[in-house]
């Protein structure tokens, strides 16, 4: 007999509450042996000026049973508080987000060929979702994206590994060139896994040339590890607001499962959470924590419910199939629990362990250089840099160029160019030396303060292995 697991489950906002707790009782219908600790995440949390919906007490249960269940839940439209997923996965290090797009062909018609569902490894939402924000001058401001190498390299292993250990063939990695900097990022570690598994196949492409693949030929896929950049496009795409996903947020000590579409909510406007992904999301945390033929059962009873054409409402216009209420539809796949089916859509998983990766060499670390941000009020670029090569005269640095917004303004100003109030001067150490050290940065920047010219402020620039860890500037 399979022993008990603790899991804490957060049963969310408004009609978010409901749909969970209709989920939670095709569980108990289904035998599961699970223990469950309750919280509150979300709008009553906010309420009490929790910027992430999530009380001191919430946490400690969280931390206590490390898996967690979380409901549809609303979160104010005010920027300064925080989608729950957001502050979870950043302060429990959840490093992946893992989505499973059921095999939907299966659930329309049982006669076609047997596919595979679609697996997607996507970047921890450290990135686009937390970005350092900041207003520089009174007309430019600025969204910095986060990136970690050794998030990218656990997300990398445990995609490879998933792949190895439930016989899937192929992986695709899909980036977007237009962020070429931070996407490199990824396209590198990708490449290195690859070659640490030459027994799977392995391919990278470009997310305007993976849309219309994906549309078109969307069994060509197996496997897709990508950015959070990309994710919304392939959501999009491979969903097609069917909710046929499950959708779980993966780290070394903790687990996050939640419906696929949960952080879109805003207020109490949460209908938009599928009710089937957070079914598929609960199968697979029962899956995760090894109740297997209780996941198949659930699995097995939802598709046999819209087999017979029983579907929630909100469906896409083009099934002209009975769509019912969450209660009904509950209630049809609680009817339907313990069916056999003949072609099953139900995939049993295996889980890598989830241990800790060593991060890679990274080699050595060289100062090279120093960008320094201005609020430019002048009306002459030239006259502007001249007085920056005369104070350069007092340092060991030299001025390399200047730049606004990534094009090069001096020397040589980019035709038809506006640059605004906000610039970029970037120094280097003036004769053969490439490497510079703090003192001389330092006094840099006491020279701009002693001559009157205000800062914005500086970055120090440095070369990884003999290379760059910066971008050039267009036009330069």
């Amino acid at each position: 007999m399979q022993e008990n697991k603790f899991i804490t489950i957060s049963y969310g906002d408004h009609n978010g509450h409901d749909l969970m707790a209709a989920n939670l009782d095709i569980i108990r219908n289904s035998g599961a042996r699970i223990q469950m600790d309750a919280i509150n995440i979300g709008q009553l949390q906010y309420d009490h000026g929790f910027i992430s919906g999530i009380d001191p007490n919430s946490w400690e249960v969280i931390l206590k049973n490390k898996i967690l269940l979380l409901g549809p839940t609303a979160k104010p439209s005010d920027e300064n508080f925080i989608s729950p997923h957001i502050s979870l996965s950043s302060k429990l290090d959840l490093f992946a987000n893992l989505i499973i797009y059921k095999n939907i062909w299966q659930v329309f018609d049982q006669t076609l060929e047997n596919k595979n569902d679609i697996i997607v490894f996507a970047e921890s939402p450290e990135g686009l979702n937390t970005a350092i924000n900041r207003q520089q001058t009174r007309d430019c401001f600025e969204s910095g994206r986060v990136v970690s190498k050794s998030q990218l390299e656990k997300l990398c292993n445990f995609a490879f590994e998933f792949a190895r250990l439930n016989h899937r063939q192929k992986l695709t990695c899909i980036i977007n060139d237009d962020f070429s900097y931070s996407e490199n990022i990824l396209k590198t570690i990708f490449g290195q896994y690859a070659t640490k598994f030459p027994d799977l196949q392995t391919q990278l492409i470009d997310i305007d040339q993976a849309s219309p693949w994906l549309i078109n030929a969307p069994n060509d896929f197996d496997i897709i590890v990508t950015s959070n950049i990309c994710i919304s496009s392939i959501t999009n795409i491979l969903d097609g607001n069917f909710g046929f996903a499950a959708n779980a947020y993966l780290g070394n000590k903790y687990v996050l499962f939640m419906g696929k579409q949960n952080f879109h909510a805003r207020e109490e406007n949460i209908g938009n959470v599928p009710l089937s992904s957070l079914l598929l999301s609960s199968a697979l945390m029962l899956q995760y924590i090894g109740h297997n033929s209780i996941a198949k059962y659930i699995e097995d009873a939802w598709q046999a419910t819209l087999n017979e054409g029983i579907f929630p409402q909100g469906m896409p216009n083009i099934l002209s199939a009975n769509q019912v209420t969450s209660d009904k539809f509950i209630k049809a796949i609680k009817l339907r629990i313990g069916s056999q089916l003949e072609a099953t859509c139900y995939i049993d998983y295996k889980f890598p362990d989830l241990t800790d990766i060593p991060a890679m060499s990274t080699g050595n670390k060289e100062l090279v250089g120093l960008d320094v941000f201005f609020d430019y009020q002048g009306n002459s670029i030239e006259q502007f840099a001249t007085n920056l090569i005369n104070l350069c005269q007092k340092t060991k640095l030299k001025l390399l160029h200047i730049a606004s917004r990534g094009l090069t303004l001096w020397p040589g100003l980019s035709f038809g160019y506006t640059p605004g109030d906000y610039c970029r001067a970037r120094f280097v150490i003036e004769g053969d030396n490439k490497t510079i050290n703090q003192s001389a940065i330092i006094h840099l920047l006491a020279e701009l303060t002693n001559a009157g010219i205000s800062f914005i402020k500086s970055e120090n620039l440095y070369n990884y292995n003999n290379q760059p860890g910066f971008t050039l500037v267009q036009g330069g």
